[in-house]
């Protein structure tokens, strides 16, 4: 019979420690916007790293696990469109946010058919609702790494009529 394992929680981002902590990149070309959209995402309990264009998001998004993408359609080097097919054929896509001025019904939907796109966003937007979208990603990521967050793989929790200790 396996020890029962004890979880300490970071009170201020709700994770385990131990835990990695939820990692969003936020890539617009403008500045004010990035820095509103990565304090709000930072709020949310995402580490946050910002880029101010496409091709910038792209090697951020190759270093290693990163669970949520907000992008800008219109950004130089490489636009969002050209980002978001690449995001699309990667092993592991990330939950994608995209947030553009050039948004209608057309785009929405060719969008939406992106691997990964979760939600499309027309500027201007009201942030309240946009900090709340990311809380609901946040709160779906957290629930997702639950099981391996707390250190017990399936095998070693006790079992129906088992005590733990």
């Amino acid at each position: 019979m396996a020890a029962a394992t004890r979880v300490t929680v970071a009170p201020a981002l709700g994770l385990p420690y131990g835990c990695r902590m939820r990692s969003a990149v936020i890539a617009d070309n403008d500045p004010g916007v990035r820095s509103l959209l990565a304090e709000l995402a930072r709020r949310q309990g995402f580490e946050v790293h910002v880029a101010a264009d496409g091709e910038q998001a792209k090697a951020l998004l190759g270093t290693g696990s990163v669970d949520l993408l907000v992008c800008d359609l219109d950004m130089p080097k490489v636009t969002g469109q050209q980002l978001l097919g690449w995001v699309a054929q990667q092993h592991q896509a990330p939950i994608v946010v995209v947030v553009s001025g050039y948004v209608d019904a057309t785009i929405q939907a060719s969008l939406m058919a992106i691997r990964g796109v979760r939600s499309v966003l027309r500027k201007p937007f009201d942030i309240l609702a946009f900090a709340s979208l990311l809380r609901g990603y946040a709160n779906e990521l957290a629930a997702r790494a639950q099981p391996s967050a707390i250190g017990v793989s399936p095998d070693e929790q006790p079992q129906a009529g088992q005590a733990a200790g």
